[in-house]
């Protein structure tokens, strides 16, 4: 069998990170955006689980933005590991780092908010250390559609793949006889 081509995200070496997905965050997207990126990383998360990825997710304390979003708390695996933190590029706190390192894997998706602050820096950070990153754009967004669109644009211009949910599932099961295919195509489904 030949091997998957490196540019796919693989669910063996893949962590998926949720970025700052607090309260007022997402109060300060428009509504339907807040809906609809939640409802991508939520699914996100349970095809996580499913596939037993790691899974790490940050909370920006100073200043404090809230308890993290219910639609994202009541998705996320028991064994999700929750890094505080104060500085918006996460690749430059110590305990996610750590977190990161422990997880080693070498793909990283990032989801979250807000894609031109935190999302953009620490996928730039963690490209230019040569892991290989994913952002799904329909599961990160900004207050202003033109700032994630301009984050989006950068990304890609540093190395970072920018792709969606749907297609990233379809990546970490490979195959249609994976042992937990039906179960991965039952939550794209609810989507």
């Amino acid at each position: 069998m030949t091997q998957t081509a490196p540019a796919l995200a693989r669910a063996p070496d893949c962590t998926l990170v949720v970025l700052d997905v607090q309260t007022r965050a997402t109060a300060a997207v428009p509504p339907a955006d807040a809906d609809s990126v939640c409802h991508a990383i939520a699914m996100t998360l349970r095809a996580a689980q499913t596939l037993a990825l790691p899974v790490i997710y940050t909370e920006h304390t100073d200043p404090p933005l809230g308890a993290i979003d219910a639609r994202i708390a009541s998705a996320l695996p028991e064994s999700a590991f929750a890094v505080q933190k104060t500085t918006y590029c996460a690749w430059a706190d110590d305990p996610f780092a750590n977190a990161v390192e422990i997880a080693a894997r070498r793909q990283i998706v990032i989801c979250g908010l807000q894609t031109h602050v935190g999302v953009l820096q620490t996928a730039v950070a963690m490209a230019a250390c040569d892991y290989r990153v994913f952002v799904p754009e329909d599961a990160v967004c900004s207050h202003d559609a033109a700032l994630t669109r301009n984050a989006l644009h950068r990304l890609r211009a540093d190395r970072v793949a920018v792709t969606n949910c749907e297609s990233l599932l379809y990546e970490w099961l490979a195959d249609s006889d994976h042992a937990v295919r039906q179960q991965v195509l039952s939550i794209l489904q609810e989507s």
